[in-house]
């Protein structure tokens, strides 16, 4: 393989790598849009790689995933399917998500996301399109239904 890069193609490198980290895929697809030949953006990410200018992916996807865990909504596979729309390896983007979510409490965490909602089968069914898993929807549901039944058995109108 040539180290020889087109000027006008490793300035773009330059600029996509200043901005913030890619991942090989992410740089390949972005090339690819600008109208790159295949065989000068491969050049191109291996320059790029030899001089260190691309981080381990393994360690991107482990600070992409804690990043989006800490959204309250995030739940593993959603952060699964981001980490590998981005482009990580699976055995990198499940790695990064198993450690992101080595604490996650599903049942808590889907709570005070259901506390607001008027209709809970509605909020159950969204929060399981997002990933939660479904024993622990429906044990938060449970839950919130006691809490609200038993708030109004206390209710005295007079």
């Amino acid at each position: 393989m040539s180290d020889s890069v087109p000027e006008a193609l490793w300035e773009q490198v330059l600029r996509l790598l200043e901005r913030r980290a890619h991942t090989r895929v992410e740089l390949r697809r972005k090339l690819q849009q600008r109208g790159h030949p295949e065989p000068d953006i491969e050049a191109a990410i291996a320059k790029a790689q030899r001089l260190s200018l691309m981080g381990a992916e393994g360690e991107m996807a482990m600070r992409h995933a804690e990043a989006l865990a800490r959204r309250s909504r995030s739940t593993p596979a959603w952060v699964k399917h981001k980490l590998l729309a981005r482009g990580f390896e699976p055995s990198d983007a499940q790695a990064a998500v198993d450690d992101a979510f080595a604490s996650w409490r599903p049942t808590e965490a889907a709570l005070p996301l259901l506390e607001n909602e008027q209709d809970l089968d509605r909020g159950a069914r969204r929060l399981l399109r997002r990933g939660f898993p479904a024993d622990a929807v429906w044990a938060a549901v449970r839950k919130l239904r006691r809490e609200r039944h038993h708030e109004e058995s206390d209710f005295d109108p007079e």
